[in-house]
């Protein structure tokens, strides 16, 4: 699985859950969307406060948001504290995506648990080391920089797919954000949720959700869907399978997890972040020797060789 969507996943639930049982088995049922490649989908800015328009919006993939931005920086941060059974845990992660006019990108994972990626993809080139480590050239695989870039704008998306029908929607009209036309949307926490259209499996749990504390606003831009400012504060409670410690011959039991969020990002520099170079003393791409394979290819090239010259 791509490093950066596992973080993403981290900060949501699954191994934050893992953490609270250390040595257990890590649950990977749950992906809250962001396995799947994001797409480009039509939104009304006048509508964001029905249904899901807003969830729509925001889930506009980076490529999309880049296209009418042009050039930005994004900063996130998520504060999560879990709690099941006696057991505690706090979570601290912070994100930050950049892209240049050139369309070089600049993304930057860190959290408080001592996880860390950071990743440019400029000239041709994806770069990436872990935390304090040194970073290595690679050729850039199949949609990895598109992925690296939707991991991060669909942070806050990735929350609302789970939180979001929990959340009332009151629009404010429009406001400005970094220099551009948006709309905000307040959150709060709605009487009436409306029900879980989900039929995955995988996502059962999510029906035993109940959410004591919802608050918060999305400013929206108008062009692009991208939230340029959003703050999301939440509470709830959920029944999970609790994974046995390693040596317990017990079966999984299955127990109530509350959790606690403080969500907040900001987009800024739009238009002005400088151009990005590829960081220095990199190592370079590192090459499977393949002497069969060559050895064929060369044979195979001097045969076509002769038959050209009428050997």
């Amino acid at each position: 699985m791509n490093r950066l969507r596992v973080e993403v996943v981290l900060v949501l639930l699954v191994v934050v859950l893992a953490a609270l049982a250390p040595g257990c088995r890590r649950d990977a049922d749950e992906r809250l969307g962001l396995a799947e490649k994001r797409v480009a989908a039509a939104f009304d800015p006048a509508d964001l406060a029905s249904g899901t328009e807003l969830e729509r919006a925001i889930a506009s993939p980076a490529a999309e948001v880049a296209a009418r931005l042009k050039a930005f920086r994004l900063r996130e941060s998520a504060d999560l504290a879990l709690t099941a059974g006696e057991q505690q845990d706090k979570l601290t992660s912070t994100w930050t995506l950049e892209v240049d006019p050139r369309g070089g990108v600049h993304v930057l994972l860190e959290n408080s648990h001592g996880y860390g990626l950071e990743t440019y993809a400029v000239d041709g080139g994806v770069y990436t080391r872990p935390r304090y480590g040194r970073f290595a050239r690679h050729n850039p695989e199949g949609d990895e920089v598109e992925r690296a870039r939707d991991g991060v704008q669909g942070v806050l998306a990735g929350y609302l797919e789970v939180l979001g029908r929990f959340a009332a929607r009151k629009d404010e009209g429009d406001t400005t954000v970094a220099g551009r036309p948006a709309r905000r949307i307040r959150l709060s926490l709605s009487t009436s949720p409306y029900k879980l259209r989900d039929d995955d499996p995988a996502h059962a749990w999510r029906r035993t959700i109940a959410v004591s504390e919802l608050a918060g606003l999305v400013d929206v831009d108008r062009e692009s869907g991208a939230p340029l400012h959003a703050t999301l504060d939440a509470a709830w409670t959920a029944e999970r399978k609790l994974a046995s410690r390693e040596g317990d011959a017990a079966p999984p039991r299955t127990g109530q997890v509350s959790m606690k969020l403080a969500f907040r990002a900001d987009v800024d520099q739009v238009g002005a972040v400088p151009a990005l170079t590829a960081p220095e003393g990199a190592l370079p791409s590192v090459t499977r020797s393949r002497p069969l394979l060559d050895r064929q290819t060369l044979l195979e090239g001097l045969a076509g060789a002769d038959r050209a010259e009428g050997k």
